[in-house]
């Protein structure tokens, strides 16, 4: 009872912002339904394209136009809770409603050196300067490789990251990957740090992050490297990162709607490659600077798509990705 109580007090206590109302996030919803239905996706992976035809979509070439009953469905089928483990096999990530946690970013090409201050190529040493940090420090819950191991052979630098990151931390790790065949690399990398294949499906503490390609893409390795991981348990980030006003929309409706379209045609992906595929919603929606076209990730519109991102992860019940303590 003890328990309880205090578990209800910390809810209570805890902050939290609402920009759109629950009546508005039912409308981007529908929205979102309204541009799977009637505008449709491009799907680049043929196994996708067979799923999706045969799960009753309409599909023309490479366009696919996603029926509304089916969105529903893979949203009744995908996941509420995910359970992440460190790679000592401790479950220490509930991905799950009021539960938060923060990790470092990710494939950053530039860095500042620590030792001189000037602004410089990033190399796996960065990688490995990260791990370590991150694994020491208690408030950091996860690790993203920070930088790249941009001296490496690029067509396995990814795997180079991994190896980086697995060596030096025991947290569980978000990673890249070129395509789907590094990522099957990857996972047996990460089955060898935890005694086999059988341990890391069953305590899976990598996460895959991959992208769609806004607007309304979804490429043959994006998906790919998805459905590989789902083969083996692991759970996928999969979530649109946009640039208001070049790859979406320019307001914050259009983006949003946008946005949640991509994520809400990844649920469906996902589930039909497996049913209940542990999928991760969410998104970065940065708006571009109209004089120079880079991204204003310290903008407050950033902060405000995100908040509304975050809402609408909630409004589904399932995980949330996004970003924080971003500057330009």
């Amino acid at each position: 009872m003890e328990d309880r109580l205090i578990s209800n007090y910390d809810e209570q206590i805890t902050p939290s912002l609402k920009w759109v109302t629950d009546s508005q996030l039912e409308q981007i919803h529908y929205a979102s339904l309204e541009v799977l239905e009637r505008t449709g996706i491009v799907v680049k992976n043929e196994e996708a394209l067979k799923l999706l035809k045969g799960a009753g979509c309409r599909v023309q070439d490479q366009r696919v136009w996603i029926p509304s009953w089916l969105v529903e469905e893979a949203l009744r089928l995908a996941p509420k809770r995910i359970t992440v483990a460190n790679r000592l096999g401790e479950r220490v990530l509930s991905l799950e409603k009021n539960r938060v946690y923060y990790g470092t970013g990710s494939d950053l090409p530039f860095t500042i050196d620590i030792e001189t201050n000037e602004r410089r190529t990033s190399t796996k040493q960065d990688v490995v300067d990260a791990s370590k940090v991150v694994d020491a420090l208690p408030n950091y819950d996860f690790l993203m490789s920070y930088a790249i191991a941009s001296e490496t052979n690029p067509v396995a630098s990814d795997l180079h990251q991994f190896e980086a990151m697995t060596a030096n931390c025991s947290k569980p790790i978000i990673f890249t990957a070129h395509n789907a065949e590094n990522t099957e690399a990857l996972i047996e990398m990460a089955a060898a740090c935890v005694g086999g294949v059988d341990n890391l499906m069953n305590n899976p503490y990598i996460i895959l992050y991959s992208e769609p390609i806004s607007p309304l893409v979804h490429t043959h390795d994006g998906v790919g490297k998805m459905y590989k991981c789902f083969e083996y348990n692991i759970p996928v980030v999969y979530t649109p990162g946009v640039l208001a006003g070049g790859t979406t929309p320019v307001t914050k409706a259009g983006c949003i709607n946008l946005m949640n379209a991509e994520n809400l045609a990844g649920v469906v992906l996902a589930q039909l490659k497996k049913k209940g595929a542990p999928i991760i919603i969410g998104g970065g929606a940065t708006p571009m600077d109209m004089k120079t076209t880079t991204t204003l990730y310290g903008a407050p519109e950033t902060f405000m798509n995100y908040a509304v991102m975050t809402q609408l992860a909630q409004f589904y019940g399932l995980p949330n990705f996004t970003e924080a303590g971003c500057v330009n």
